[in-house]
């Protein structure tokens, strides 16, 4: 009998609760991670939102709460890992471009070093070297 409930790898677009960083839920922590706001400001934010609506500020954290999963340990690598997958989800056309741009930049470099391997002036530098070892 096969079993196709193979656990899915954790997925870096998607918005979780941050419990390790986390006040009560994990909720403000998840959200600022996401966005790569500061989580004391985002906060702030809400326990002023407390003041102004406090039934429907509740509500939204405890629905949030229950719906948020939790963030599994070992999402990003590293903290760089982190900010690209924060820009992906802030950015997401600015991210294509900086890649298409690197990748731009690798594709030149790679054109010219086998330009520079298939010339037969390569070829003849190699063999004067040969001679001379």
């Amino acid at each position: 009998m096969n079993s196709f409930n193979h656990a899915l790898p954790p997925d870096p677009k998607r918005l979780y609760r941050n419990k390790r960083h986390g006040v009560i839920g994990g909720v403000c922590a998840g959200i600022a991670d996401y966005l790569g706001w500061d989580r004391t400001l985002l906060r702030l934010a809400v326990i002023v939102t407390l003041f102004i609506a406090a039934p429907l500020a509740v509500l939204t954290y405890v629905i949030l709460w229950i719906i948020m999963p939790e963030q599994p340990m070992g999402l990003f690598a590293d903290e760089r890992e982190k900010r690209f997958w924060q820009s992906v989800n802030l950015h997401p056309s600015r991210t294509v471009s900086d890649l298409a741009r690197k990748f731009h930049e690798i594709d030149r470099r790679l054109a010219e070093m086998e330009r520079k391997v298939s010339s037969p002036d390569y070829d003849l530098e190699r063999k004067f070297r040969d001679l001379g070892a």
